[in-house]
């Protein structure tokens, strides 16, 4: 049964701040929220403030109406480059990665995917032999290695290119 729970939860999305615990997570994330509300708040609520009094006041400094509206035109218009900007780029690049997708999706394949079976198989056969059955592997614990189960510098190379070169008779 824990086998087929971790099966099932293992494809699943988490996120720590719905897990128990993790309160330093939650209280960042809540903070970094809070700060992204007020970022919008408060210039919504300096504008509100601005056209029901028609200028704003902030102690000696007094800017009046037609002075903020200038203003705002000038900013929007800033803006709105911008944003013409980032979506020239988004869409470019979007068409780029497209592009590149179906020129590889085309592309025959650069490996024999037979010849991947076999290799696997052999590498397979090999862990099997030195060190048990995927099952007992998988399922243990604690392993201790023995000086006669090591693995030498080039031992995985050699047996990759012995199957790519069987694969190939």
């Amino acid at each position: 049964m824990d086998i087929q729970k971790n099966k099932l939860t293992d494809n699943n999305f988490t996120d720590d701040f719905f897990e128990p615990g993790h309160l330093v997570v939650k209280m960042k994330e809540t903070a970094i929220a809070i700060v992204g509300w007020l970022s919008v708040l408060i210039p919504v609520g300096i504008i509100i403030v601005i056209v029901n009094q028609g200028e704003l006041d902030f102690g000696t400094l007094r800017i009046p109406f037609h002075e903020l509206i200038t203003f705002f035109e000038a900013l929007i218009i800033l803006l709105v480059s911008i944003f013409i900007m980032v979506g020239f780029f988004s869409i470019s690049m979007a068409m780029i990665q497209r592009r590149r997708k179906k020129r590889i999706l085309e592309v025959w394949p650069t490996f024999d995917p037979q010849n991947q079976e076999e290799i696997k198989n052999k590498l397979s056969q090999f862990a099997d032999q030195k060190f048990g059955n995927d099952e007992f592997r998988t399922n243990i614990k604690h392993y201790r290695v023995r000086p006669s189960q090591n693995i030498l510098d080039d031992e995985l190379q050699r047996i990759v290119k012995d199957a790519s070169l069987e694969g190939r008779k």
